[in-house]
């Protein structure tokens, strides 16, 4: 008969007795007994995993707002990127005109969307920015 006792606590240790099971009415005096074999097990407590893998609160699209000189063109951006891909163009020109179209509703020229689209290379912070928004307002 194999006996395994485990202790809840953390450490606790854990016995095994490996004795061979005494007929009924046989008192074994403690002192001759047969050995007993004590191995300790240590234990890790863990948080809850709610509260390990919750990730903190998705900032809202307030929060996420660019700033900056280009905040504007940065949420543009971010929207024209989700609209472009959620369409299908019959030709690079369609493209062009429909970024063109949604440039003159929001009243920003092309020239400066241009210059801006050429300096994101350089604007890791407004690179960023349209990521974030694009990711709130897309996904």
């Amino acid at each position: 008969m194999l006996l395994l006792v485990v202790v809840v606590a953390c450490g606790g240790p854990v016995s095994t007795d490996n004795a061979p099971a005494e007929p009924a009415g046989t008192v074994v005096p403690a002192s001759i007994g047969p050995p007993t074999t004590t191995s300790v097990i240590t234990s890790t407590t863990f948080e809850s995993i709610a509260e390990i893998d919750s990730p903190e609160s998705a900032p809202t699209t307030e929060e996420l707002g660019a700033t900056g000189p280009d905040a504007e063109l940065i949420e543009f951006e971010a929207l024209w990127l989700c609209e472009a891909q959620r369409q299908t163009f019959d030709s690079p020109g369609a493209v062009d005109e429909t970024l063109n179209a949604r440039l003159g509703e929001t009243g920003l020229a092309r020239g400066d969307y241009d210059t801006f689209k050429a300096g994101l290379t350089d604007n890791a912070v407004a690179r960023k920015q349209i990521l974030d928004l694009f990711i709130a307002n897309c996904s």
